[in-house]
């Protein structure tokens, strides 16, 4: 067996991956959304078609699949979770408040994350992992403090920013919760049994709107938005996230969550010629060392030491 380190590089380029698609995906939906596209019809067909390709990369890479009937119960509860629940919380919250509000709220997540694992005792608590998730969020706040955007829990917002600190809840049992079940199963495996699993109570739901839906309303934008979130923010994002949960576990996994926001200033500065202020730099500076001190704090002086392995072992 490979230690953690030996696909390290390899984990932390694909999360950075995942950062950059999830940072871009935010304005992507909005503009979906705003493209002819309502809520529930845009999260369903973008799941049916996540589902979808989830399998063919399953049928084409994983010769040999199984899963255990009496598993399906839990599997068809983190489907609900992380995916019924968590994007529908997303959607309908981004609908209702400012792409600012949402990045910071969902900036939560790897605190969740962390409690949830010390409760469950799935992982230990680390003065390093603590000291990176102050330092993004700090960071995550400078990012937006300027911008005109953020209004938290206003009257106009309030409604959409209490869907998204439930989605950020949300997400991070699903987080914690998902170690577990990546020690019977591989990434793909879970990736593709639980969105399929929770794709289906999603269309039940979404059933009266889809019939509601005017599907020639729907704009070139939108079409293209919905396969791009489809496809890379949810189908190969998804199975990155459970990879990285797998490789170096949950709470250093979730502290790339807050690196979206960083791309989203990054983008919208090359892109739409948004202009980028001191405050932000520092706080993208803090959420990028946030991160590399939660991922590699083992190896500052005052972390622990890890003993080698002895030859032969």
């Amino acid at each position: 067996m490979s230690s953690p380190s030996s696909s390290l590089k390899g984990v932390d380029f694909l999360l950075i991956f995942v950062a950059i698609t999830w940072g871009v995906n935010a304005t992507v939906v909005k503009l979906s959304l705003g493209s002819g596209f309502l809520t529930l019809p845009f999260n369903s067909v973008r799941f049916l078609l996540a589902s979808l390709i989830s399998w063919i990369l399953l049928l084409l890479v994983q010769r040999q699949r199984s899963w255990r009937w009496a598993d399906i119960p839990g599997l068809f509860a983190m489907g609900m979770l992380g995916h019924t629940l968590y994007q529908y919380l997303f959607i309908e919250g981004t609908n209702l408040t400012t792409a600012g509000n949402t990045a910071i709220l969902l900036a939560t997540i790897p605190i969740h994350v962390a409690w949830v694992s010390i409760l469950l005792k799935t992982e230990r608590s680390r003065w390093y992992i603590w000291t990176g998730l102050v330092c993004s969020f700090i960071g995550i706040l400078l990012v937006f403090a300027s911008q005109s955007g953020v209004q938290f829990f206003s009257s106009k917002h309030f409604v959409g920013d209490v869907l998204i600190v439930c989605g950020g809840l949300v997400m991070g049992l699903y987080t914690a919760l998902s170690k577990k079940w990546l020690a019977g199963y591989t990434p793909l495996e879970f990736s593709t049994y639980t969105m399929t699993l929770g794709t289906i109570p999603l269309l039940f739901v979404s059933a009266p709107s889809l019939m509601k839906q005017d599907w020639t309303a729907i704009t070139a934008v939108g079409w293209g938005g919905l396969v791009f979130s489809g496809m890379f923010a949810i189908a190969i994002c998804y199975l990155i996230w459970n990879w990285g949960l797998q490789k170096i576990g949950s709470t250093r996994t979730a502290m790339y969550g807050n690196l979206p926001p960083v791309f989203a200033l990054l983008s919208g500065a090359i892109w739409l010629d948004e202009a980028v202020t001191f405050a932000q730099i520092t706080g993208a500076l803090l959420i990028i060392g946030g991160v590399l001190v939660a991922r590699f704090g083992s190896r500052l002086p005052m972390g622990p030491k890890t003993p080698k392995a002895e030859a032969g072992a």
